[in-house]
């Protein structure tokens, strides 16, 4: 399909793909009407996440990939969240420690609730990750600018491309008003009426 038609095709699919994983977590939440709430959702994102996804880059692919680990996090598949991470790590090289947010969320839920770690949970992705990082055509040259990345300082970002530094916060807060308003009002009425949460609902919203 060429060098534009090709990427732009993938994109497609993708976006796709993450909407469609998205359906799955809903129904796996035995969900009513998920397809309905999957099409609001679609509906009601900001312009420029459909903007950020037209582009040829890895964002798109990074996002499908942290859906997809979601999913199976919430299906308690180690093995294929441990799959999910690795090429994850060659997709978006610093985005792919956000899996640490996941494992530390599920830790967190399973203490408080004071339910059995399921091990296999942690461990497997956190292998996943590391073999991504040392099953990589740049190791070892890829850990120090791992650790460039992770520096805070000005000169160090600019060299990394400008792509640390966050978006203007009103102008995110301005075009994602309505998903904002729609998820603090549905955790306001959980809370409110007192729905009792599983671990699953609880990891997602930390993660949101």
């Amino acid at each position: 399909f060429g060098e534009i038609y090709g990427p732009k095709l993938l994109g497609t699919i993708l976006v796709g793909g993450i909407f469609g994983i998205v359906f799955l977590i809903l129904k796996l939440r035995n969900l009513k009407f998920a397809f309905f709430y999957t099409f609001v959702l679609f509906a009601i994102l900001p312009a420029d996440f459909f903007i950020r996804m037209t582009y040829i880059r890895a964002p798109v692919l990074s996002l499908f990939l942290l859906v997809l680990s979601i999913y199976f996090l919430l299906k308690k598949k180690p093995v294929w969240l441990a799959i999910t991470v690795f090429f994850y790590v060659w997709a978006y090289y610093l985005m792919s420690f956000t899996i640490l947010i996941l494992i530390v969320g599920y830790l967190i839920i399973e203490v408080l609730q004071e339910n059995k770690i399921d091990f296999k949970l942690i461990f497997w992705p956190l292998g996943g990750l590391i073999a991504g990082l040392i099953i990589n055509p740049f190791f070892p040259d890829n850990l120090p600018f791992l650790l460039l990345l992770l520096k805070a300082s000005t000169n160090e970002r600019s060299y990394a491309g400008m792509e640390l530094f966050p978006p203007q916060t009103w102008l995110w807060f301005y075009s994602s008003l309505m998903v904002i308003f729609l998820f603090a009002g549905g955790l306001l009425f959980s809370l409110i009426k007192g729905i009792k949460q599983t671990w699953q609902t609880i990891v997602l919203i930390i993660i949101t």
